[in-house]
């Protein structure tokens, strides 16, 4: 029996000491790259929220992606590899709660993570207020917390500062709030770069209306390079047409493309929510209305579009009862974006567990998503950035320049970013292995003992360890609002002592 539990041990530690994070991916000009193999990297994403039918869970603006619903998301991990996605995109998460074995899952699946740094509440994202007012000064607290959160995982893709605040302006006018959403980017931007080690690319998602001038106000730089964001996306439903086969049937799709061409757009571009709904697609299998998404073919594989683009993030994982109609959601429903949807219909996910149940549109999400795999893509060392693509794009006059308003957030002291190791990331890593691996709920200080105590016990050389608490502090003598966890600096196995 001592022998069996040695020979696990060592196994889980030679899997944690083996196992290999994604590569980060990096922003050169107006496209992503892998920085380990230099290939180009195009975005086949999802727009992931898997809210329950019922109960106290079926609300908007839930962080579903802590260690505590791990029964939810554990549940979809299967569901978003056979998709072939590489990318999701959460709308809302809680910086206070451990979002570990969330990121390693999805590590593990090849899946990389787009982070909001706001989300809905009255203080938590920017408002329907006029400028200034539109932007809370607790936000500014609130999005330094997910950055310091997430900006240890390798598979953090980027961060978005905001989700259609356009839409809370009145029509036709952006200029009302989007000062504040870009005031709001450049804060996070500085913030980034006090911040040691990488830096990961903070941007936003508009509305589709008002599309030049917006694109052009987020990628203009009023005084400096941190009033830019340094990524642009775009929720857009066009070419609603189930007929259409082709690109050239698609003329909502080419309009999209001619508009961003004519900018002349220097930093990348997604379709952050695409796949729009008609009653003109298909019914399969009883299902009506079903989508082919040829449209995220046409994204994925159309060259002028892949110019202009870099993939898109479908809308989305699974239908939200509350919006969708009736129940099992066959009959067509202008809100019934989900591909799948959870059974049964009550399903709560606390009392009562939700299954995951592919729709036909699923399927054929998937097959767009494997084909685009073979698309040739650049390498980094054959880019070059377009000379008309090089700089930032001039500020249409419409817009005020966030330095003509006095802004209520600089009275609000920076967040430290706390100081990590270069192994910080890879010994989070570890530590979920050793968690999944031994059933530990929870990597404490006495289940690390424990570990360390059988390895001695059973004559193993305990690796050198360090106990760390690493307590990030607010400057300006602002509240503390970190908690102590534990490091493991290195560990190395004396062989020798093996029987």
């Amino acid at each position: 029996m001592m022998r069996y539990v040695f020979l696990r041990l060592l196994f889980l530690l030679w899997h944690v000491t083996t196992s290999s994070p994604l590569p980060t991916i990096e922003v050169q000009g107006y496209k992503f790259f892998d920085s380990h193999t230099g290939e180009e990297f195009v975005v086949r994403g999802i727009d992931y929220y898997p809210r329950p039918n019922y109960g106290d869970l079926n609300h908007n603006s839930l962080d579903l992606f802590s260690s505590q619903y791990r029964h939810i998301w554990e549940r979809d991990v299967v569901y978003l590899q056979n998709l072939k996605v590489n990318v999701v995109r959460l709308y809302a998460v809680n910086a206070s709660l451990n979002h570990d074995e969330f990121m390693h899952a999805m590590e593990r699946a090849g899946i990389y993570v787009i982070v909001a740094l706001a989300h809905d509440c009255p203080t938590c994202a920017v408002t329907r207020d006029a400028a200034p007012d539109c932007y809370p000064p607790e936000l500014k607290w609130q999005g330094q917390r997910v950055i310091r959160a997430f900006r240890q995982y390798n598979n953090t893709l980027a961060f978005s500062a905001g989700n259609e605040v356009n839409h809370f302006a009145p029509p036709n006018q952006p200029e009302w709030n989007a000062p504040c959403q870009k005031k709001f980017i450049r804060d996070m931007r500085k913030y980034m770069a006090s911040c040691p080690g990488r830096q990961i690319p903070i941007g936003l998602v508009s509305a589709d209306n008002e599309r030049e001038d917006l694109a052009q106000y987020y990628n203009c730089d009023e005084q400096d390079d941190y009033n830019r964001a340094e990524w642009y996306g775009i929720n857009t439903y066009v070419s609603c047409d189930g007929a259409a086969q082709t690109y050239s049937d698609a003329p909502g799709f080419k309009l999209l493309e001619e508009s961003f061409a004519q900018l002349n757009y220097s930093i990348p571009v997604l379709l952050t929510e695409f796949g729009c709904l008609s009653d003109s697609f298909p019914t399969i299998d009883g299902y009506e209305g079903q989508r082919n998404f040829l449209q995220g073919k046409w994204l994925l594989e159309e060259p002028s579009l892949r110019e202009q683009f870099n993939g898109g993030i479908a809308f989305e994982y699974s239908i939200e009862r509350e919006n969708a109609g009736q129940y099992p959601f066959k009959t067509f429903n202008k809100q019934g974006y989900g591909v799948g949807y959870f059974s049964p219909e009550l399903c709560d996910d606390i009392n009562v567990s939700c299954a995951y149940n592919p729709m036909p549109s699923y399927k054929a999400l998937r097959n767009v998503y494997a084909e685009s795999q073979n698309v040739t893509t650049i390498r980094r060392e054959d880019f070059e950035i377009a000379a008309s693509r090089s700089g930032s794009s001039q500020c249409p006059t419409r817009f005020d320049r966030i330095d003509a308003f006095v802004w209520k957030a600089d009275q609000t002291p920076n967040l430290v970013c706390a100081i990590e190791d270069e192994t910080s990331s890879q010994i989070s890593h570890q530590q979920s292995v050793i968690v999944r691996e031994t059933g530990f709920t929870k990597l404490s200080v006495g289940n690390v003992a424990l570990v360390a105590g059988l390895l001695t016990i059973l004559g193993i050389g305990v690796f050198h360890k360090r106990l760390r608490h690493e307590t990030p502090i607010m400057s300006n003598n602002g509240p503390d609002d970190s908690v102590p966890f534990l490091s493991l600096q290195g560990f190395k196995l004396n062989y020798n002592s093996i029987a």
